[in-house]
C-alpha cells in the first residue's frame, strides 16, 4: 500500500486565500490574500489631540458596540466563537461572554433606556426582525418582522423602537411596538436614517436625506426633532454631501452627538457636534482609506465614543515550495 502523504500547512489561518497557481515547475505558488478585519476603536472627546486606542485585535470580527447606561458593560455582535452572536463584556470589551447563541446572525444590539433588555436584528426564524433580550441573558423573544437598515433607537418609555427601513423612493423612519410589534410611519418631515432616541431629552437626531434637483445635489444632514419642530444642522467644512453613508448617536446626557461621514473615495470622518453651542461640527479623527464603519456608540460616561472599524485588504502573496513535503 503506497505511504500517504501528509498535508502541511503553507498559511496560517488569518486571511483567505483566493486563485491560487503554481508555476511550471510547481516549486512556488501564488495567491490572493483577502484579509477582513473587524475590531472597536475607542476615541476620547476631550480636547487637544485624539489618538486611537483598539480594544480588539480585529481578529474576532467585532462590530456594533452597545453601552449599558447603568451599568459599566458593552454588548457587541461578534464572530468569534464561530457563528456572529451577541457578546457582553467590559467596558474595554475584555472578559466578553456570548449572550445569544445558535447560527443565525444576530448584530445591532441596542440597551433599553434602563439596561434592562438588548434589542437586535436576527434573520433568527427564517426571516429579518427585530428581538428582545434580557441583558442578563435568557430567551430572546421576536418583536415583529421588519427590514432595519441601520440603527435600533428605544423610545424613553421603552414602549417602542425606532428605526430606518426601506421605502418606495428612500429609507424612511418608522417605529415598532415592543408589546405587540405593530409597526408604524415615525412623522418625521424628510426621508431619512440613522435615528438616534436621547433618553435624557426626549429629542431625536438623525441623517435627512435631501434628494437631487436641478438646481443642487443630493445631501445628507443632520436633524433634530424637538418637541415636533425639526432642526436642520449643516456644515460648510464639510464635503458637498454632508454626512453621506452616515451614523448619528447622542452623548448619554443628551447634550452632543457623535456622527461619521463616509464620502466615496474618501477617508472616514468622525465628528463630534454639541447643539446648544451653535458651534462648528469638531472633527474628532480620520479613519484609513479602507476603514468603514459598523457601528458607533459613547461610553456610559460620554468621555469617548466607540467605533467599529472593517478594514479589507488584499495582497498577492508568493510561496516557495521548494522545502514543504521534505
Amino acid at each position: 500500500m503506497p505511504n500517504r502523504v501528509q498535508p502541511e500547512a503553507l498559511t496560517g489561518g488569518v486571511g483567505e486565500y483566493v486563485q491560487t497557481a503554481l508555476s511550471a515547475e510547481g516549486r512556488r505558488a501564488v495567491s490572493t490574500m483577502l484579509d477582513v478585519r473587524q475590531f472597536l476603536v475607542q476615541l476620547s472627546v476631550g480636547p487637544g489631540r485624539t489618538e486611537p486606542r483598539r480594544l480588539t485585535d480585529g481578529h474576532t470580527g467585532d462590530l456594533y458596540p452597545s453601552f449599558d447606561p447603568k451599568r459599566s458593560r458593552v454588548a457587541f455582535s461578534s464572530s468569534r466563537g464561530g457563528n456572529r452572536i451577541l457578546w457582553l463584556a467590559r467596558p474595554d470589551a475584555s472578559q466578553a461572554l456570548p449572550l445569544t447563541s445558535g447560527n443565525a446572525i444576530d448584530d445591532r444590539p441596542a440597551f433599553s433606556p434602563n439596561g434592562d433588555q438588548i434589542a437586535f436584528v436576527s434573520g433568527r426564524g427564517g426571516q429579518p426582525g427585530i428581538w428582545v433580550v434580557n441583558a442578563d441573558g435568557g430567551a430572546a423573544r421576536l418583536v415583529g418582522s421588519a427590514i432595519v437598515l441601520d440603527s435600533l433607537a428605544w423610545s424613553p418609555d421603552s414602549k417602542r423602537i425606532l428605526f430606518s427601513t426601506p421605502s418606495e423612493r428612500l429609507a424612511k423612519l418608522v417605529t415598532i411596538s415592543t408589546d405587540d410589534g405593530k409597526i408604524e410611519p415615525f412623522p418625521a418631515p424628510g426621508p431619512g436614517h440613522s435615528p438616534s432616541w436621547s433618553a435624557s431629552t426626549n429629542r431625536i437626531a438623525y441623517l435627512e436625506l435631501e434628494e437631487a434637483t436641478a438646481a443642487k445635489p443630493s445631501r445628507t444632514t443632520l436633524a433634530i426633532l424637538d418637541n415636533g419642530t425639526r432642526t436642520l444642522y449643516a456644515n460648510a467644512a464639510l464635503p458637498l454631501q454632508g454626512f453621506a453613508n452616515g451614523i448619528a448617536t447622542w452623548s448619554p446626557d443628551g447634550r452632543r452627538i457623535a456622527l461619521t461621514a463616509s464620502q466615496r473615495n474618501a477617508p472616514v470622518t468622525v465628528w463630534v457636534f454639541e447643539p446648544a453651542a451653535r458651534g462648528q461640527f469638531r472633527r474628532l479623527a480620520e479613519l484609513p482609506l479602507t476603514a468603514r464603519v459598523r457601528g458607533l456608540a459613547w461610553t456610559s460616561d460620554g468621555s469617548a465614543v466607540v467605533v467599529a472599524e472593517q478594514e479589507s485588504r488584499s495582497d498577492l502573496v508568493l510561496f516557495d515550495l521548494a522545502n514543504f513535503g521534505k
